[in-house]
């Protein structure tokens, strides 16, 4: 719609929009989060925090209060707004709203349920506004292909899943992208319905999925596993040994985990060492909100140690910076925590392609502001 000089209005994207845009296009996800990456390597963006590398900021509520209406804490209850501004094309400024509640399950709603808004970098004034849980979802599974397709094997052929859950159940696609020569997914999970669930839920959403077969333990889907995809969530972290690894894995961290003393002499990769150094600013110990996360461990071992191995940033080695696998036998860990300017990129691209399209609703904020 045309506006007069002082009219401001934003393009709304449901769900089905985005759809429609190509929110489900794994393969374009990981090669928009490529450039992304491109522009970490470079300096041209700019997120919250000390640090300007901050995950966002995050609001929790009380165990208990004297206000009847007051929400209490709960299992991964949290409330976090993430903005970023991204440069290079995308030239974007955007903000990320995340609600997380796990009693939203019994209640027929997703764990978390996300917003975003996008903003003209210069007036501050809205130019969409979205529906996030796909962008979140493949973003985070888009970033572990972007990983797989820099760090695993390139024969690799047996895809281990340890939690089947919805990260890994959009995972399973990035890496089938990253990899497509992948044969056989085997996974472990804590029940036979997740198990159900996951697989069924990949028969929907892949043409010529792999063989996908249950290992009865962790120990057994590691064995001969390429590439290792962890993700549960638990009060509990999950354990593995790394004498469990075939050699030449690479171990893919979106979640908490808990690792043997052998895994931090292995190479260490993630997405952002400046993101865990603000988290380290942000959070202070014993970080129990934040601390089994596989960048913020290895964050506090360097604070304790600095002799000890300083993991690799995935933008350095997209860029050549550093040589990511050095050979086939070589163990790596990737862990990732969650950049907001990556949903902002992947954003900025659905929104890119639904002006163009002419897809969503334009609705207005103002023809005319009613204060100056």
């Amino acid at each position: 719609m045309s506006r007069a000089t002082g009219a401001v209005g934003f393009r709304y994207l449901d769900e089905p929009a985005l759809i429609r845009c190509g929110a489900l296009d794994m393969a374009a996800c990981m090669s928009t989060l490529e450039e992304v990456f491109a522009l970490l390597a470079s300096g041209d963006y700019v997120m919250a925090g000390e640090l300007g590398e901050s995950h966002g900021l995050e609001m929790g509520f009380p165990d208990s209060s004297p206000f009847a209406n007051m929400p209490l804490n709960g299992p991964d209850r949290r409330f976090a707004a993430m903005p970023a501004y991204l440069g290079g094309r995308f030239d974007m400024l955007g903000l990320k709203w995340y609600a997380s509640n796990v009693d939203n399950r019994g209640k027929g709603l997703p764990r978390s349920i996300h917003m975003i808004a996008l903003h003209d970098k210069d007036t501050g004034a809205p130019v969409c506004i979205m529906s996030g849980n796909l962008i979140s979802a493949y973003r985070t599974a888009g970033v572990l292909g972007v990983g797989a397709r820099a760090l695993a094997r390139e024969d690799a052929r047996v895809l281990a899943v340890v939690g089947p859950g919805a990260i890994n159940i959009a995972a399973v696609e990035a890496y089938l992208v990253a990899r497509p020569g992948i044969e056989r997914i085997t996974v472990v999970g804590r029940s036979q319905a997740g198990i159900d669930h996951f697989a069924q839920a990949l028969v929907e959403r892949i043409d010529h999925l792999p063989e996908i077969v249950t290992a009865a333990s962790t120990a057994e889907a590691l064995a001969d596993a390429d590439i290792v995809s962890i993700a549960i969530s638990s009060d509990e972290p999950p354990a593995i040994a790394t004498a469990d690894l075939k050699p030449g894995a690479l171990v893919c961290l979106p979640a908490d985990i808990a690792l043997d003393d052998d895994a931090w002499r292995q190479t260490t990769v993630v997405d952002s060492i400046r993101l865990y150094d603000q988290w380290m600013l942000e959070v202070p110990p014993p970080r129990e909100s934040i601390r089994g996360l596989f960048g913020v461990q290895l964050a506090e071992r360097h604070a304790a140690d600095a002799s000890s191995a300083t993991p690799v940033a995935l933008a350095d080695v997209l860029t050549g910076a550093h040589a990511g696998r050095r050979d086939d036998d070589e163990i790596i860990f990737f862990g990732t925590g969650g950049l907001p300017v990556e949903d902002v990129g992947w954003a900025t691209e659905l929104f890119d392609r639904a002006t163009a399209a002419g897809i969503g609703v334009e609705l207005p904020v103002w023809e005319s502001p009613a204060l100056r």
